[in-house]
């Protein structure tokens, strides 16, 4: 059988610059009423209390909850963040924090702006909400107008490198006490966000990062950046589990109801699923095709596995897989990936069997974010669970600190600590890009209005006032 190469999947591949404007809010001791749905707050359920921090990078917001007096636990879900424009659009936080009441999940906010937004809360099938909370997501230091000092970040540590990545050990200090921390790549159009410690990263095999890890607060606040350089590891791939399998295209789901829809069409030939989205679809999680096996694959759950796929698409397109057991509820998660229109591949290794899954009878595939008219082609897919490593290296490295100043500033700034020749670029508010060069230092704001901008170089985003 002929060895193919497969590569690590990115884990979050979001499409936006860190230079994006930054909003965020927060709130405790909120009341919870019995579950509204637009509805107008009935009574407000004694002893219970909600709290929330929510923060926008670009067109992502992340969610994080508490609830006291309730218990929340057992629930495969626990809190929604729902948006009210266009319409009620739920989104679900997934993750938990260990013996904690706390929630915590990201999502893609519409186009509309400011949002009324709130959160769902269930409890033991009971369901409480808060009432409405209006977020400008494009406001910075919009959580407390007056704090002004950033967080402090302390020189990141990786603790662990597998092949899916590798594990960082972060620490930062805040005067607020609120604060996360933001992980890119720009030159890799990479980014995501973390709420805790120990973030897991998983990053393309074969690809040189440069990972710029920032503390960013609840007000918008930014860290001196550190930056931690990797390479990850590639893996061969020679035994395809699926291989020779019939399958077959089951039951289709759309959201936001979960209803069967019709205005689509799947198949799947001789090792190739092509499908037709009619509608459009918005956010995560939007549109559930299942290709079902004819005869279910034992696996050993000692080994780990990895998958890799081809796929073109007319339009740009976002999807998660799903390695599933008869059992729905236990699954191997293959992270999400993003493709711009035209062909691709997928690839993730060293992906684990949870618990409870004992074969492989069924391929998820979970559609979100297209537009309408869509036609995508997903061929070649295999599933391995022999892999061999090819490549692995990971270093520290510290980055250079940069300045501006004086700042306010009226028509001339000087930016100091670059070690070459380096691209600026000037956002607006709402993230627009309104001034782009090339400088040694110098930087003329003559031609902006005067107001907040941010300045984005050498992955660096400082806050910058034109008076």
């Amino acid at each position: 059988m002929n060895t193919k190469r497969l590569l690590l999947m990115m884990l979050a591949v979001i499409s936006i610059s860190v230079s994006a404007q930054i909003g965020s809010m927060r709130g405790a001791g909120l009341p919870l009423y019995p579950i509204r749905d637009g509805s107008a707050p009935g009574t407000a359920l004694a002893g219970v209390s909600f709290a929330y921090k929510i923060v926008t990078v670009g067109q992502k917001t992340y969610a994080w909850t508490s609830m006291t007096g309730r218990n929340i636990a057992g629930n495969s879900w626990s809190s929604q963040l729902r948006f009210w424009q266009p319409a009620k659009l739920e989104n679900n936080l997934l993750g938990r924090v260990s013996g904690t009441q706390q929630t915590y999940g990201s999502c893609n906010n519409p186009t509309l702006n400011p949002l009324t937004i709130t959160f769902l809360q269930e409890e033991n099938n009971n369901f409480f909400e808060t009432a409405d909370i209006t977020y400008d997501y494009t406001l910075a230091n919009s959580a407390d107008v007056g704090d002004t000092q950033a967080p402090a970040l302390a020189d990141p540590v990786v603790v662990n490198q597998n092949a899916s990545g590798i594990q960082l050990s972060l620490s930062a200090t805040d005067d607020s006490g609120y604060f996360f921390y933001v992980i890119e790549d720009a030159a890799n159009n990479f980014v995501t966000v973390s709420f805790f410690d120990n973030p897991t990263i998983a990053l393309t095999a074969g690809v040189d990062y440069n990972l710029t890890v920032k503390a960013v607060d609840f007000s918008g606040n930014e860290s001196a950046p550190k930056n931690i350089s990797a390479q990850v590891v590639e893996y061969e791939c020679d035994n395809n589990l699926i291989e020779g399998v019939n399958m077959s295209v089951g039951t289709v789901y759309f959201a936001p109801n979960w209803a069967v829809s019709t205005n689509y069409t799947a198949a799947y030939s001789n090792g190739t699923f092509t499908l037709h989205l009619g509608d459009a679809t918005w956010g995560d999680w939007q549109a559930q095709f299942p290709l079902m096996l004819a005869s279910a694959i034992a696996i050993d759950p000692a080994k780990t596995f990895g998958i890799s796929m081809d796929v073109t698409s007319n339009n740009n397109i976002m999807f998660y897989v799903k390695i599933q057991d008869t059992n729905d509820n236990a699954f191997i998660d293959i992270p999400r990936a993003a493709f711009a229109a035209g062909t691709g591949s997928v690839s993730s290794m060293t992906v684990t069997a949870v618990g409870g899954i004992t074969q492989i009878s069924k391929i998820l595939f979970d559609f979100g974010g297209n537009p309408a008219n869509t036609d995508i082609t997903i061929s070649n897919i295999k599933i391995c669970d022999q892999l061999k490593e090819v490549t692995t290296a990971v270093d520290n490295v510290t980055a250079n600190t940069i300045t501006v100043y004086p700042n306010p500033a009226n028509d001339m700034v000087k930016i100091a600590g670059l070690a070459k020749e380096a691209v600026v670029t000037v956002s607006d508010l709402t993230g627009k890009t309104v001034l782009r060069t090339v400088t040694n230092g110098d930087l003329n704001i003559s031609t902006l209005v005067n107001g907040l901008y941010l300045l984005n170089v050498e992955n660096q985003v400082i806050k910058l006032v034109k008076k």
